[in-house]
């Protein structure tokens, strides 16, 4: 079954566009995240858009159970999200299944960059670097090549990075991910907000 993993990608943006009408005050201080599994604290400034827990028996398909916002409700909003789904494979075949589902999922969707990393425990990881949005791909890498007809900046669709650690752990699939405008943040900016992860092995598998 293809995983909705475009919803998951929405989820921390409908929470906030649901939120659009309250005050600021309704937002949560920023906090940890913590399961059996997984620890993240982000960093100072983004403020909580959500967060539950679930056990195993609460998740199947891919699941968001936190998130957070830097500059909520504004064009250079940036979210951190978490998402967990029951998975009991291979970290290589949850990256490949994940990726795919991605590509389904989303419109121009491009993977600019992906290598075996792990997280500051040391727990093995990949980090996936992607693009999406808009209309024409190769105009994230050359404007000058962008096909005749392709929309202009001022038209086109925007465009999203996301940037994220992917790794099992003998339960589930977890991703950790940052998604931001194009050009808002950089690699380097994606690393330091999500630093602070660390992961073991779920109890008990």
């Amino acid at each position: 079954m293809i995983r909705k993993l475009f919803w998951v990608i929405c989820a921390a943006v409908m929470l906030t566009a649901n939120a659009a009408s309250a005050d600021d005050t309704a937002y949560a201080p920023s906090q940890p995240y913590d399961d059996p599994a997984m620890h993240y604290v982000p960093p100072s400034g983004y403020v909580l858009l959500g967060i539950r827990h679930l056990g195993l028996n609460g998740i199947g398909d891919p699941t968001a159970v936190a998130a957070w916002a830097k500059n909520p409700r504004t064009r250079d909003q940036i979210t951190i999200t978490v998402t967990v789904q029951n998975f009991n494979g291979t970290l290589d075949a949850f990256e490949s299944t994940t990726e795919q589902d991605l590509r389904q999922g989303l419109n121009s969707f491009f993977v600019r960059g992906k290598s075996r990393a792990s997280l500051s425990n040391g727990m093995p990881a990949y980090w996936l670097h992607i693009t999406y949005g808009g209309d024409v791909v190769q105009s994230l890498e050359d404007p000058q090549q962008a096909p005749a007809g392709t929309p202009d900046t001022a038209t086109a669709p925007p465009v999203s990075v996301r940037y994220q650690y992917m790794w099992i752990d003998g339960a589930r699939g977890v991703m950790l991910a940052v998604t931001a405008p194009l050009d808002l943040i950089s690699e380097d900016d994606a690393r330091k907000i999500l630093s602070s992860a660390t992961a073991v092995r779920f109890p008990g598998t």
